[in-house]
């Protein structure tokens, strides 16, 4: 029976190609908008308040980012937050 040897250098070739070769997997990137106004309160009121904000939440490296954008408020704004689920 005759065994057949691979040079060191041909082995590490065939191992670094498989690493190129290997797609790593793609983070999702969960989009999300919301509106901003009266309605959308519980219980609704009405208000000259409104705006728009987008979202996106990066699951690989659980980072969100956010643009909000607002107009018709009584004042500055002073605070903001999300509400989670329910």
């Amino acid at each position: 029976m005759r065994m057949q040897s691979f040079s060191p250098t041909l082995s590490a070739l065939a191992v670094s190609a498989s690493f190129l070769c290997a797609s790593p997997a793609l983070a999702d990137m969960m989009k999300m908008k919301a509106t901003l106004d009266g309605a959308q309160q519980n219980p609704p009121v009405t208000t000259e308040g409104k705006g728009t904000a987008a979202l996106v939440f990066d699951t690989a490296t659980k980072q969100l980012t956010w643009n909000v954008t607002y107009s018709g408020l009584s004042g500055p704004a002073t605070a903001g937050h999300i509400h989670g689920p329910a």
